[in-house]
């Protein structure tokens, strides 16, 4: 387990997923020592009306998580990461052998009477688990990304209340795919900034563009998501934004 720690918002089976997932274990997997997956699958007591975990369960499932920290994570038990969805949160490790795992699991959950829980392992030496469910796809890679930018823009003072210019980079293999991609984001509000051609650098053809808007936590996922889409269909990539910081004013 390392601690590169992070989270992401998703769908599972068409509803509304948390995902926690130690991303440091990515250059590592699979792991040829732990070759099979588990899980413990925990019933909410209170979940939201999406499915997520509320903050009235906060403590109890911090309580929780801490626990299998102490007792069920071993040398041969690894936590890898957690979803949370559908009333439900579902704990994975990986392990030699699956064979002991609902004993394990049982003795562990004895302790906490008042949940009712599922467990199961199996094999799976590829660590298809970890790798194509938990791991980050793009567009969980951009929920990520776009969060520690809106961190780094509050943290120096911006309320990000505001509308502003917000400049976006796109790349692709070649001017046809790119003229692809910047016809579909003018239909979607977006200006060009700029063309960027191939140099010693990269060798792909960019696009710098545009819009005025509110780079807020709550906005910014369905500002970015349209844009990775457009360039993975023109086939390319969409790697990223950056605004001006606003300085909240004084009031008075």
């Amino acid at each position: 387990m390392s601690e590169q720690w992070d989270f992401f918002f998703c769908h599972v089976d068409d509803k509304p997923a948390s995902i926690f997932v130690d991303l440091g274990l990515h250059d590592q997997a699979p792991i040829a020592t732990l070759p099979h997956r588990a899980y413990l699958s925990v019933a909410l007591h209170h979940p939201r009306d999406d499915g997520l975990s509320s903050q009235e369960e906060f403590e109890a499932l911090k309580g929780l998580e801490d626990a299998i920290h102490q007792r069920l994570v071993s040398p041969t038990v690894m936590y890898v990461g957690r979803n949370t969805s559908d009333g439900r949160r579902d704990f994975w490790f990986y392990l030699p052998d699956g064979g002991a795992w609902e004993k394990l699991t049982e003795d562990f959950m004895a302790r906490f009477p008042d949940y009712r829980f599922e467990a199961d392992a199996g094999p799976d030496p590829e660590w298809e688990a970890y790798l194509d469910f938990l791991y980050p796809n793009d567009e969980g890679w951009d929920f990520i990304t776009n969060r520690q930018v809106c961190d780094r823009l509050e943290e120096g003072g911006d309320p990000l209340t505001e509308a502003r210019d917000i400049d976006h980079w796109a790349y692709f293999p070649d001017p046809a795919s790119r003229d692809a991609f910047i016809a579909r984001v003018r239909e979607l509000g977006f200006d060009i900034r700029e063309l960027l051609q191939p140099d010693e650098e990269r060798a792909e053809y960019g696009v710098q563009l545009w819009r005025c808007d509110v780079p807020s936590h709550r906005a910014i996922h369905d500002i970015t998501i349209p844009l990775l889409r457009a360039a993975r269909e023109a086939g390319g990539d969409y790697e990223g934004w950056e605004t001006q910081r606003l300085a909240e004013t004084p009031a008075g």
